[in-house]
């Protein structure tokens, strides 16, 4: 699907993947090529038990389990509409290792044009970013 949105720029933007060992990474060979089987992107992964080999990616993790408690949450039950709304709130809240930048205000600077807006992806006002259970209540187990 990135690659679809992407287009011609998608080996530029994504020119290499980092990956834990999850099962979701469990065919680099696909994830490298094309459907057409054309070279698009490598793929290496970090070392077991290894998350500060890429702490950024964890960062991310950490804000999405503020509202997907791990062992309380069913991303089953999340639509794509729901997944746009998480990013949209995780990725408008300010980091202090980007200076207190949001991250969706410096991918709007490197990602191609409009591919945040074609993902569903906006910025939610600092004062309204809502990282906690409620924002998605109904993905929590029970609910």
């Amino acid at each position: 699907m990135l690659e679809s949105l992407c287009g011609e720029l998608f080996p530029k933007v994504f020119p290499i993947f980092l990956c834990d060992r999850g099962s979701e990474f469990s065919d680099p060979e696909r994830i490298e090529h094309s459907r057409n089987a054309k070279p698009r992107a490598k793929v290496y992964f970090c070392d077991p038990l290894q998350s500060q080999q890429k702490p950024k990616c964890e960062k991310n993790h950490v804000e999405i389990r503020k509202v997907l408690p791990k062992g309380e949450s069913d991303f089953d039950a999340l639509s794509k509409p729901d997944m746009a709304v998480l990013m949209s709130h995780v990725n408008s809240y300010g980091r202090e290792a980007l200076g207190w930048a949001a991250p969706y205000d410096l991918a709007q600077l490197t990602l191609p044009t409009n591919l945040l807006d074609r993902l569903s992806i906006g910025r939610i006002p600092a004062e309204e970013v809502t990282l906690k259970p409620y924002l998605l209540s109904h993905a929590i187990a029970g609910k």
